[in-house]
């Protein structure tokens, strides 16, 4: 372990995860007593969480369907949260105008395979009330909207069941389904076990040759597009002081808000610095002339594949977290 202080977000964090911990063996208490009500405190864990970790600016609340532009409505779901813009008048109607949401989150406080089987599919048609966007790689490999699955704990408690790799099995079988990157689930957490936070990148062929110890790149003759849903586990870092689950996740939803809040970018950039976690993930490959419009692949395959900045703020970037 490094004899580095801990840095006092990261220990801040980490006191959160706790709480879930705490509240889910409270919840377990009387779980079979009443199903309905100990779902609904879970719910609230979480709402409360993100309430006290996001923007003041932004509205948690607590199950409402979502509606696009053209009436469709989605299934319920747990938590949404609101833009900064949403009018105060609508925030109690239980529907939700699409527009005006930033993320939303369905909880489980013991996540089972159908759960996450039913979270990307509900996912998807979610994200496919949002019209498909245009212009940048950002906008066509992304949705609009942060979706996710928030989970206390896990059903895989027999002495040799490994949590983390049945999570990912569970995660990475299911999302085969979705059609498109933007259609993906963005982030699961699973509070005692691990995050695991979907990354996409973009690159150009053929990959650089070297001369003179510098890479000497070719010009580009095709695009590739590449996701994966990269773990951070309890497992993979139990020598890092400053990991928890909801660190990890909290950086995962800033990151991905920030895309399309500019005014969250610097928070999200600090806590990309704080945040430690060691992580890892199966690559899925994509037919870039399926994801990107015919004018993306053009500028794409025109440009020198590493010119520009990869931070939040570039909407060329050759990586998304």
């Amino acid at each position: 372990m490094s004899d580095a202080p801990i840095h006092d977000l990261a220990d801040f964090l980490r006191r959160a995860n706790l709480t879930l911990k705490d509240e889910y063996n409270r919840i377990q208490r009387r779980v079979l007593e009443d199903p309905g009500t100990a779902g609904d405190q879970g719910e609230e864990n979480w709402a409360e969480f993100l309430r006290g970790w996001l923007p003041k600016s932004y509205t948690v609340v607590t199950k409402g369907r979502i509606i696009g532009v053209d009436g469709r409505m989605s299934p319920q779901i747990d938590i949404l949260v609101l833009k900064p813009s949403y009018p105060t008048a609508l925030f109690s109607t239980k529907t939700y105008l699409a527009a005006g949401v930033a993320a939303a989150f369905e909880c489980k406080i013991t996540v089972r395979p159908d759960h996450i089987r039913d979270a990307v599919r509900t996912c998807s048609l979610v994200k496919d009330l949002f019209q498909a966007r245009t212009g940048t790689p950002q906008r066509e490999l992304h949705s609009p909207i942060v979706y996710g699955l928030l989970c206390h704990s896990h059903a895989w408690n027999a002495e040799k069941s490994k949590p983390s790799e049945n999570v990912a099995c569970q995660l990475n079988s299911a999302s085969q389904s979705a059609q498109r990157p933007r259609l993906l689930l963005d982030v699961l957490c699973v509070a005692d076990v691990g995050t695991w936070s979907n990354q996409i990148m973009s690159w150009q062929m053929p990959p650089p040759t070297m001369a003179s110890g510098k890479p000497v790149y070719a010009a580009p003759s095709q695009c590739t597009v590449a996701t994966a849903f990269v773990a951070s586990t309890v497992e993979q870092n139990e020598t890092c002081a400053q990991f928890s689950p909801v660190s990890v996740l909290l950086w995962s939803v800033f990151q991905k808000i920030a895309r399309e809040d500019a005014t969250m970018r610097d928070l999200a950039e600090y806590y990309r610095h704080v945040n430690a976690a060691n992580g890892s993930g199966i690559f899925r490959s994509w037919n870039a002339e399926l994801v990107y419009s015919s004018s993306v692949r053009e500028k794409l395959l025109s440009e020198n594949p590493f010119v520009g900045s990869l931070g939040i703020d570039n909407e060329w970037s050759r990586m998304f977290q």
